[in-house]
Formats: C-alpha cells, structure tokens, sequence
C-alpha cells in the first residue's frame, strides 16, 4: 500500500496522455478487493495480482493504476487509503 501511496505522491502535478480507460474497464478483469493481511505477503499477493490486471490494459495511466486500486480497498485499509488521501 505504501508503493500506491507513493506512487500517488509521485504523479501530483504530473500530466499523462488522454488515453484514459473508464474504471468500468478495470472491474472487467475481476480485480480482488484488499481489507486487510494477517501477513505482508498477503498484500503483497494482492499488489501482484493488481499488476498482472493492469497489465492486460495497457492504456491505463500511472494516475488511473494507483486510483483504481485505491478503489479496491474496503475496510480497514479503505479507512487508511481514504484518510491519507483526504
């Protein structure tokens, strides 16, 4: 979560081509939600599994990538994402 976060920071400011993909597209390849990990490996399986999603989209911007993503956290890491990003 931390490497979306950053990855965040990093392209504030930042503008990318207007071949934007609609998050519709995105849920298309059935992408897992993340709530929370007993182990870093846990979120880190889900991180690799967002990866190989977007790679199968390949117009997806950097910006896009780390916003659907977001949207796939629900509860505690929701909390988190919605906190540090408000």
């Amino acid at each position: 979560m931390n490497l979306i976060a950053q990855n965040t920071g990093a392209q504030r400011g930042h503008r990318e081509p207007d071949q934007r993909v609609d998050y519709t597209k995105f849920l298309e390849t059935r992408p897992p939600i993340f709530m929370k990990a007993e182990h870093p490996i846990e979120a880190n399986e889900w991180l690799q599994t967002l990866e190989q999603k977007f790679r199968v989209i390949p117009q997806c911007t950097e910006t896009q990538k780390t916003e659907f993503a977001g949207l796939q956290l629900q509860g505690p890491a929701g909390t988190w994402w919605t906190s540090f990003f408000s």
